[in-house]
């Protein structure tokens, strides 16, 4: 069976296109972001880490080795969710209120992003949260990019802020790049077939 020279080339097009497409573009790079606070900050929220894939925060364990002590009399008022709904936030108690990406450049920094966090499940807001996080990565501070962490417990709607490190957030992994990089190869093959054949086509003709 013979196949037409331009079907061949236009297979070849489709797939090299699909290939180039797979890599899209992402404000941050998938990984999970280890906290660190700056020399003179508070560390009481280093190793507070978040997991981003395709822009989304998809895991995180936030801690504070303070908040346990700061708000141990709590367990006074059984109401306000303490420990339960205290750190380290995690998937099981808590979740995304926000998470924001955005593009490098405009005073931003590369893997710039924004999140709030917390507990328990389900809440709207910081204000109605038992306690939260939030976070900023390589964010336009008006005189160079800031990252920093802070958290926070609310009571009858009244947030109290802890201390508020700046600091950075380290990527701990880089993108797995292998499953792109084949189909990529996939679309150059299939561009050296389709020129192979049309050569041949033309030759015959």
């Amino acid at each position: 069976m013979k196949f037409p020279t331009r079907s061949l080339v236009g297979l070849a097009a489709v797939l090299a296109t699909i290939a180039v497409s797979s890599v899209s573009a992402q404000n941050v790079a998938d990984g999970t972001y280890y906290f660190t606070a700056s020399a003179g900050q508070p560390t009481n929220l280093n190793g507070s880490w978040v997991q981003f894939s395709s822009d989304d925060i998809v895991n995180w364990n936030l801690v504070d080795s303070n908040a346990a002590a700061s708000f141990s009399w709590l367990s006074n008022f059984p109401g306000y969710g303490y420990p339960a709904d205290f750190p380290p936030l995690t998937p099981g108690n808590s979740s995304v209120i926000e998470s924001l990406t955005f593009a490098s450049g405009n005073g931003s920094g590369p893997d710039a992003f924004n999140f709030e966090i917390g507990s328990p499940s389900g809440v709207p807001s910081t204000d109605a949260a038992v306690f939260f996080f939030s976070g900023d990565n390589n964010l336009n501070g008006g005189n160079g990019t800031y990252s920093a962490l802070y958290d926070g417990a609310t009571f009858n709607q009244v947030p109290v802020s802890l201390p508020d490190p700046l600091g950075q957030w380290s990527a701990a992994s880089a993108p797995d790049a292998s499953a792109t990089s084949a189909l990529f190869l996939a679309g150059l093959a299939a561009l050296g077939l389709g020129a192979k054949f049309s050569r041949k086509s033309e030759s015959a003709a």
